[in-house]
């Protein structure tokens, strides 16, 4: 179940670059690590997954999940999914 980001989640979200005009529309799954969120801009509804794994993003190339150097907009985020340099992901359910 995902809830409204505490007040310490936000300023630690913004000392990793992140920004949203209404935190109050950004809603986590208890349990989520916020390191795994870099210089990610928030607009409109966004509800964010658990990221704590590496996963494989090609043939023998690992990652950390996370979402860094995008642009959110009214998206559904899954678990331990990786976004990066992404500059308009828009109402989106993404696995």
């Amino acid at each position: 179940m995902h809830r409204n980001l505490s007040d310490t989640e936000i300023n630690t979200l913004k000392k990793q670059g992140c920004s949203s005009s209404e935190w109050a529309k950004i809603f986590i799954k208890d349990g989520a690590s916020l390191k795994f969120f870099v210089n990610t801009r928030f607009t409109g509804s966004c509800k964010l997954g658990i990221f704590d794994k590496e996963i494989q993003v090609e043939q023998g190339i690992f990652k950390e999940s996370g979402i860094y150097n995008s642009h959110l907009s009214d998206c559904t985020v899954g678990d331990n999914v990786f976004i990066s340099n992404a500059s308009a992901v828009s109402i989106y359910d993404i696995g």
